[in-house]
């Protein structure tokens, strides 16, 4: 169940075979209602305005809801970088990385949905990086040609493993990781760990 029942989405014209076809709202509130990643829509201040049931439980595991009315993202780690990152979200994909005062490490995705009621809404993709996430690195590895020490580094981060974890289990020194880790970055074109996480997870089925 859902923290919130309002089927605001919005009717988009689909084109096939040179025909528009309307999706309907209950086909696309059902849609969106039933995908595997945690999704949800946020005002500037963080109040959700409609989450999905992953979302609604993801945030509730994380313990970084605050029950009041309406119901918001209150956890004292995060709010202030979330705060931040809605604010300067635009139709391009912004990403935060932060630490909930549970200890969970949440990956969020923003990208900005437009005004509603005057307010500034904020879609947030959200994905929990210290937990298992089967990530499929030999397509990873294969569309950016990353060495199989890299696309081990790369599992294994991703995975929830910190450097240090990955150095022990693969038997060799912090500094090497490290290494590996400036090559992914290359590679992918990122400039980050939070944007690594990104783009990796970009190859791990929905969970």
């Amino acid at each position: 169940m859902s923290l919130v029942a309002t089927r605001t989405l919005v009717k988009a014209p689909v084109q096939e075979s040179s025909a528009s076809l309307t999706v309907n709202d209950q086909a696309l509130w059902t849609w969106a209602e039933r995908d595997h990643n945690a999704r949800l829509i946020v005002t500037d201040r963080l109040r959700i305005c409609w989450a999905n049931a992953a979302a609604s439980e993801m945030l509730r595991q994380a313990g970084v809801l605050r029950h009041t009315a309406p119901i918001e993202i209150g956890d004292h780690a995060c709010r202030k970088k979330l705060l931040q990152l809605v604010a300067i979200s635009t139709s391009s994909p912004k990403t935060l990385h932060v630490l909930s005062e549970g200890g969970d490490a949440l990956l969020f995705t923003a990208i900005h949905l437009g005004e509603g009621e005057q307010q500034r809404l904020t879609g947030l993709t959200v994905r929990c990086t210290n937990r298992p996430v089967p990530l499929d690195g030999t397509i990873l590895a294969t569309a950016f040609h990353l060495t199989t020490a890299e696309q081990r580094v790369v599992e294994l981060l991703t995975a929830g493993k910190t450097a240090e974890d990955v150095a022990a289990q693969l038997g060799v020194c912090l500094s090497t990781v490290r290494a590996h880790v400036r090559h992914v970055y290359d590679k992918l074109g990122v400039g980050s760990r939070e944007a690594m996480f990104q783009r990796a997870l970009q190859f791990a089925p929905a969970l």
